[in-house]
């Protein structure tokens, strides 16, 4: 991450001389060994010290270099555990990289067909086996974020039908899925921009809003990974949904969106919409384990515009309650200039470090930084 500067001579506050020359402050955050770009997706361990990422890149010969490597969490160092031609992501080069219990899941792509990595352990640092899931689950959109049990539930389409599909990565397995297709027929024009999951209700979300009409409600579907049941509710925000994180003990979820984000209630349906002050697509929300709280990415930060604009903003990470207070704003990243998947998984944080990890600017590497939950 390379900033520039200029120093100010100041007494009492303020300025007193002219301002030096420019200067470049480099700050490296976990980088790839062979320097691709980590865009396609990472992982990081909730309950332990390692992680996992995905480089690709074009070489100055015009070809392609891909790899999967490790990193410590805690030294940021990396360990290269395949290289080759292939372009390697996260499940929608975006979605979670790790699942359950340290199981990482990689995308291989080799130009024609996709092989899906196992690493299980990701500590071990190895590809340890494949992941094969049926024909039948089609085109696989992403992979909801859960290293709560050993069940995922999959976002994917067949047939021009829309599923949610339990998969258990480590076993190899995949369950009954459900089609959730007939509670979007209501929308004109759908546009998914959320999916979550509760391992302990067994149920699956997906928020959708209507691209013909954005002032109305954006809908979330719901669906019953037991019982096969779907139903749908409004939540409290309009326009597009971006990301969507829940709290399964208190099965309150934080959806981001324009302006703002809403918590929903995800058993009574009640939700509120809350704006924080700054601007843009509030999103990549994340639950930070062991606790009622939220990660949230706010674009541009409360002082970007106004009377008084701060020409030096930056991007913030905000910690929310389960009620939606901010409790803690980190206004030090730059999300700008950088377009992502609205469902992926670019904000992850582990309770084993108090760390959570972010994107640094254009995806080259991850920035970590330190959290303080507000419970």
């Amino acid at each position: 991450m390379n900033h520039v500067v200029r120093v100010l001579a100041t007494a009492h506050g303020r300025v007193t001389g002219e301002a030096s020359g420019v200067s470049t402050i480099t700050m490296d955050g976990i980088a790839a060994a062979d320097g691709g770009s980590v865009i396609d997706g990472f992982g990081v361990d909730a309950n332990g010290t390692d992680g996992l990422l995905t480089s690709n890149q074009v070489t100055a010969s015009g070809g392609e270099l891909g790899s999967i490597e490790t990193f410590n969490q805690v030294t940021g160092a990396t360990s290269t555990v395949s290289s080759s031609s292939d372009i390697y992501a996260t499940i929608g080069d975006g979605c979670a990289g790790i699942y359950g219990s340290d199981t990482g899941l990689v995308d291989d792509f080799n130009g024609q067909t996709d092989t899906f990595r196992t690493l299980n352990p990701v500590s071990g640092g190895a590809v340890t086996g494949t992941w094969n899931p049926p024909a039948s689950v089609g085109n696989i959109l992403c992979a909801d974020y859960n290293q709560t049990s050993s069940q995922s539930a999959l976002l994917n389409g067949s047939n021009g039908q829309l599923f949610v599909t339990p998969a258990d990565f480590a076993a190899g397995t995949t369950g009954t899925p459900v089609n959730i297709t007939s509670a979007l027929q209501a929308l004109a024009i759908p546009s998914l921009g959320a999916t979550a999951e509760n391992p302990v209700t067994g149920h699956a979300y997906a928020g959708a809003s209507d691209v013909a009409n954005l002032s109305a409600p954006a809908t979330i579907v719901d669906a019953d990974l037991n019982s096969g049941q779907v139903s749908t509710f409004p939540a409290a925000n309009t326009g597009f949904t971006s990301g969507m994180a829940v709290d399964p003990m208190t099965n309150k979820a934080l959806v981001g969106a324009n302006g703002g984000f809403s918590i929903e209630d995800l058993t009574t349906h009640a939700g509120t919409f809350v704006t924080p002050g700054g601007q843009g697509d509030y999103g990549f929300s994340a639950w930070i384990p062991g606790t009622h709280d939220f990660l949230v990415e706010e674009p541009a930060s409360p002082d970007f515009s106004g009377s008084t604009p701060n020409n030096n903003t930056l991007s913030s990470i905000l910690v929310a309650d389960e009620n939606g207070n901010v409790v803690h704003r980190y206004e030090q990243f730059n999300f700008f200039n950088t377009f992502l998947f609205d469902v992926g998984a670019y904000l992850q944080p582990s309770s084993a470090t108090s760390k959570a990890f972010a994107l640094g600017p254009v995806g080259q590497q991850l920035h970590p930084f330190a959290y303080q939950a507000g419970q």
